[in-house]
């Protein structure tokens, strides 16, 4: 069996990347290509980053890995807490190739902090606490210095935001471009060390670039800063450096050594217009808030009122005070500040009068229904009132039209039982949105308490989308397909893959270094993209499930308040979490 190397490009796009390949701009990306059976590959439903990279490394749905979102509610409240690879409730391909006694390299995967014992290294992903590496996010922890030797360190991702609010975008184009070249140069190193098995690098920047910079790469987008339209493509600049990188990792490896390009979803801009999720609700009496409700009027307005008030106090604060100041506030009592963001999101609600609610993420908000005995304030009954409560709201949100084109706002509502299989089916929401792309950019999610008019859809204006902190992570979002190809000599001559999923990566990779699939896998064998010759003198077999691990599974102890604070403000910049 060959040697694998996989090159991840968290939420590249055929659609960023075609026009530069067919144009050459991208000369190492267009030779792997062009000598690849490659297309698009399915994300999760939503694609978020988070669930999609667990599907691939598991090669299982989130109903089974347990994992959603890059915060789940802790059960029976409306507090949250951020999730890590402990959370992962099944094993991952890397532990499934250790414990085969396959050398197994992963660097900068998310999802993988705390790092896992495995046969060989592991440097987890931007999901971490700290920016430039230390032994935390490493296995083995002496990798750390062995690597501060080599190449001067490893950089976990670069800060990027003070330069964008700055409108010093070359600055933060090249802070980039730091962190790309010295993760290449740990690739690089940790391949020219020993020999590989199975070697993965990831580069997270090609989905950070877009969510800041679309505004920059897409002159059409209404995101697009006028006052910096002579900047350089900094999209572009992204994926040249790491086209570069490429290059150079791909000329380290031998003829005989197989290549897999991945991304975990697609990449496109933002719109206009913000969603309100809530508000909506409202509009079709399925949700109440307080002010509405007729009961104990004036309990009501003091909730709306502190909770307005923590709202736009929270946004003030983070424009205003420093930093060292916010956080003492937030280390002081942790639980405390969960249970004021809970109060921040939810406490203008009437519960006695609300069917249905969403938690209105930044990004793909989802539905709830106010399930009784679940839910700490729950009036639907399991059962027969639970499936009506769906269906009308199903309905409900099937007419929704853009009051601006007349459109549909939804492509299609999913039961969560649709979507999802397995034991953690309980921890969905109970119904999943794809919104419409008709338009060509996606919308914007927002509190529904941060709504001027207290409409479910609002325009925003220029100068909002131009200079408001909360927008200037917003101008690119994520598309429902990313890419896949692969190139070696056991794979046909190069044709367009059709039909691929996220979830079928694991049992190929399985399939590639010669082990049986497990028989839980969601996953199937690309077997359309190999030789005949080759799976007739290689017929896929199955072995038994690939199961939870215990040593994997629950959130990890002593997780301090500190690490937590670090990793939420690294995904509130790039717009992951309020």
């Amino acid at each position: 069996m060959s040697k694998l190397l996989i090159i991840g490009m968290d939420g590249a796009s055929f659609d960023v990347i075609k026009p530069w390949t067919d144009e050459g701009k991208l000369p190492n990306l267009k030779g792997l290509l062009e000598k690849s059976c490659h297309g698009p590959l399915a994300s999760t439903i939503p694609p978020m980053t988070f669930p999609s990279w667990n599907t691939f490394m598991t090669g299982k749905n989130p109903g089974k890995h347990g994992v959603y979102d890059f915060t789940e509610r802790i059960s029976g409240s409306f507090d949250i807490q951020l999730v890590n690879s402990r959370h992962r409730r099944c094993r991952t391909v890397w532990r499934i190739l250790s414990d085969a006694g396959k050398r197994v390299g992963v660097v900068g995967v998310p999802v993988c902090y705390p790092p896992e014992v495995i046969n060989g290294v592991m440097i987890s992903g931007f999901d971490t606490p700290v920016a430039m590496a230390d032994e935390t996010v490493m296995y083995p922890p002496e990798l750390c210095e062995e690597l501060k030797g080599a190449i001067g360190g490893y950089i976990i991702s670069a800060d990027i935001v003070p330069f964008i609010s700055k409108g010093r975008i070359e600055e933060a184009t090249a802070a980039l471009a730091q962190v790309i070249e010295r993760k290449a140069a740990a690739a690089k190193y940790l391949l020219l060390r020993e020999p590989w098995d199975c070697f993965m690098i990831m580069f997270g920047e090609t989905d950070a670039c877009v969510h800041y910079f679309w505004r920059y790469h897409d002159p059409s987008s209404r995101h697009h800063d006028p006052r910096n339209c002579n900047v350089r493509d900094p999209i572009f600049a992204v994926y040249q450096k790491v086209d570069q990188m490429i290059g150079e990792i791909l000329d380290l490896v031998d003829e005989q050594t197989t290549i897999m390009l991945v991304s975990d979803h697609g990449t496109g801009g933002s719109g206009d217009q913000i969603i309100h999720l809530n508000r909506w609700l409202e509009k079709q009496g399925l949700l109440s808030y307080l002010s509405t409700s007729g009961h104990s009027m004036q309990g009501s307005l003091k909730e709306l009122f502190y909770g307005r008030l923590l709202h736009w106090g929270k946004s003030w604060a983070r424009s205003f005070l420093p930093k060292w100041f916010i956080n003492r506030l937030r280390f002081g009592d942790r639980k405390l500040a969960y249970k004021l963001e809970a109060k921040l999101r939810f406490s203008s609600l009437d519960w006695s009068r609300t069917k249905a609610f969403s938690e209105e993420t930044p990004y793909y908000p989802q539905i709830w229904i106010n399930l009784k005995g679940r839910e700490p304030h729950g009036i639907v009954e399991s059962g027969t009132e639970y499936e009506e409560v769906r269906q009308e709201t199903i309905e409900r949100l099937s007419e929704w039209r853009d009051p601006e084109t007349g459109e549909k706002v939804i492509n299609r509502v999913y039961r969560r039982e649709e979507v999802y299989q397995g034991e953690y089916v309980d921890k969905a929401p109970d119904l999943l949105i794809s919104w419409n792309l008709s338009r060509g950019y996606a919308y914007l999610f927002r509190p529904s308490l941060a709504s001027r008019k207290k409409l479910p859809i609002e325009t925003v204006n220029p100068k909002e989308l131009w200079g408001s902190s909360y927008m200037i992570n917003r101008s690119g979002s994520h598309r429902d397909e990313g890419i896949f190809a692969l190139k070696g000599n056991q794979i046909k001559k190069p044709f367009l893959i059709q039909g691929a999923q996220i979830g079928d990566l694991a049992p190929t990779i399985l399939y590639l270094l010669g082990l049986p699939i497990p028989l839980d896998m969601d996953g199937q064998v690309l077997a359309q993209i190999f030789r005949d010759e080759y799976l007739a003198s290689y017929p896929v077999s199955y072995g038994n499930g690939s199961g939870p691990d215990a040593d994997l599974t629950g959130p990890k102890e002593g997780y301090s308040a500190e690490d937590e604070e670090a990793i939420k403000a690294r995904l509130q910049g790039l717009g992951y979490i309020e």
